[in-house]
């Protein structure tokens, strides 16, 4: 059974599944990280070293959100040193 765990601006208390308050603590509590969150200041590079380290050696990270919500030479080197297992990206088709 997989566990939901998600992280918002806030809580919802309709949302029937586990809140974390800071992607940190996501990436922690959880296997595999999928990213969905807009290109804004306050999501450039949301997913750094920190994070990636957090989410551990068999991790997988998804991203499927648009824009440089994750540091790219951070995710390039997580890979390279096993930090994390792997990761992908969503595009849309009119991007391919």
């Amino acid at each position: 059974d997989a566990k939901v765990t998600y992280m918002a601006t806030y809580r919802r208390d309709e949302a029937p599944y586990d809140f974390a308050p800071d992607i940190a603590t996501l990436a922690e509590r959880c296997d595999t990280l999928i990213v969905a969150c807009p290109d804004t200041p306050s999501t450039r590079h949301i997913v750094d070293r920190a994070v990636l380290a957090r989410l551990g050696k068999d991790g997988l990270v998804v991203i499927i959100g648009r824009g440089p919500v994750i540091a790219t030479d951070d995710l390039i080197a997580a890979l390279r040193d096993g930090t994390i297992a792997a990761s992908g990206e969503v595009k849309r088709l009119a991007d391919l």
